[in-house]
């Protein structure tokens, strides 16, 4: 069994990886936007400044959790 400090660190591990694959999202989604102006009307049309804003949230919610994770580990 593990202890309280394994399993915290087992879990910031999983979110550790959900944080890059969001960090990609954005990073697409950024790029999609700012690449093609001409497609202002579709992007409106299908929210994708709102999913980006979304994930971006999404983000600094992970980031928040780990950093309280962290000081779990390092007490």
């Amino acid at each position: 069994m593990f202890d309280r400090k394994s399993r915290v660190m087992l879990i910031l591990a999983l979110l550790n990886e959900a944080y890059g694959d969001v960090r990609s999202i954005i990073t697409c989604l950024e790029d999609f936007i700012n690449s093609h102006p001409e497609m202002q009307e579709e992007i409106e049309e299908f929210r994708l400044r709102e999913l980006l804003d979304e994930a971006i949230e999404l983000e600094r919610k992970i980031l928040d959790v780990m950093e309280n994770m962290k000081r779990v580990v390092y007490e």
